[in-house]
Order: C-alpha cells, then structure tokens, then sequence
C-alpha cells in the first residue's frame, strides 16, 4: 500500500470496503503463487502479504503487496477473474 493509498483510507476509514467475489485469503494465494515463478527467486524471502481490495477504473482489483520497508513485491488482482493484472518489484532486492 502506498503513503496515498494509506492517507486516503485513513481519510476515508469510515467508507465500506467494496464488495468481492474473492476473499483476502484467495487473493493472497493467487500473489503467492505468482511469486513463485522461478522468475521471481528474489522475492521469496518475504514471509506475510497483506491485501486490501480497492475500486479502479469502475471495477474492484485486489491489491496485494508484501508487509515491508525498503523493497518488496506487489500483485494487482482482477476481482471478478482472479487474474493477476500487474505485478512487480521496487527497492533494493
């Protein structure tokens, strides 16, 4: 979650989450299973992800990143296909 990301749900704390098909959890495992791809070998040091569901361009996507300072790993997830949108890595690993 980005600093915006974090003002505006802190702004905005009393506003619903939005309606999904996909629970936290699914959505975690879909992630999870993307940062597996032998492609990704950096960023399976990371223990825990966190997801938080989000309207984007008049649909619901699930963003899933991984709970750290520094560096990290995020999955954006199409809630209504569990397909995974875009994904990525910034920082230093």
């Amino acid at each position: 979650m980005g600093v915006w990301d974090a003002v505006t749900r802190f702004v905005f704390r009393d506003l619903p989450w939005p309606k999904t098909r996909l629970s936290a959890d699914q959505a975690v495992e879909i992630a999870w299973a993307k940062a597996r791809d032998p492609d990704l070998a950096a960023f399976r040091g990371f223990s825990g992800m966190m997801a938080e569901p989000r309207r984007e361009n008049g649909r619901v996507v699930w963003s899933v990143s991984t709970a750290t300072k520094g560096s990290g790993y995020a999955v954006m997830i199409d809630d209504a296909t569990g397909t995974v949108i875009s994904e990525g890595g910034w920082g230093v690993r």
